[in-house]
């Protein structure tokens, strides 16, 4: 009895562990999509006669061309898995198991369709996320 309420209870805490959490962003309707920009991550947002400069933590930026926002506002990301793109970097999609489910460059990034929980690993930085 003992084993299965440890079970249980450790089972709970690994699941709850693995949500992506929603997080406080700058969410920026353009004319080609959507785009979030985590506030925790940014740094500095500037603006030329064309474009806006969003400065990230990281040393990174973005530009967004004026014409091209329709809509900015502040809100909530899906996830927290933006946080660990820092460019154009390779990433990894395992399981729980540790088998690799799909990998690629972060700009094409995409979900897995299956649901489950994993993990995805860009660089040095890791998130665990559960597809439902």
């Amino acid at each position: 009895m003992n084993k299965k309420l440890l079970s249980t209870a450790l089972a709970i805490m690994v699941a709850g562990s693995c949500l992506a959490d929603d997080v406080p962003a700058l969410k920026i309707s353009k004319s080609d999509g959507e785009s979030a920009v985590v506030l925790s991550e940014l740094l500095s947002i500037k603006f030329t006669e064309s474009d806006m400069v969003v400065k990230m933590k990281d040393g990174t930026k973005q530009v967004f061309a004026l014409d091209d926002i329709i809509v900015m506002e502040l809100g909530q990301a899906p996830t927290a898995i933006s946080s660990i793109f820092s460019g154009a970097e390779a990433y990894v999609i395992t399981d729980l198991q540790g088998k690799v489910v799909s990998k690629g460059n972060t700009e094409t990034f995409a979900m897995p369709a299956q649901k489950g929980i994993y993990v995805i690993t860009v660089g040095d930085k890791s998130k665990k996320v559960l597809v439902k």
